[in-house]
């Protein structure tokens, strides 16, 4: 269970992080009134959309790694009459 739980915190904290530093940097222009890092926040930006992505596809492949119980319900699950 300690496994899974740092599986899926590690893997919210790294997809989430590109997301985070984004937003403080677009804070942090706004409030400072500087400008010239458009392209720069573009790129994180579409880099956090993306490990948003990753990160809610990782949580169903950690259970699935690592919780026995969880396998055998997502088999039954996507497979009909399957005993896993």
């Amino acid at each position: 269970m300690n496994v899974l739980l740092f599986g899926v915190v590690f893997a919210f904290v790294v997809c989430h992080s590109p997301r985070v530093v984004e937003e403080l940097t677009q804070t942090y222009m706004t409030l400072s009134g500087r400008t010239g890092l458009d392209l720069f926040l573009a790129r994180i930006y579409e880099l956090s959309r993306w490990a948003l992505l990753l990160g809610s596809s990782c949580n169903m492949a950690i259970y699935a790694w690592v919780d026995r119980g969880f396998r055998r319900a997502l088999a039954k699950l996507l497979v009909p009459g399957a005993n896993a």
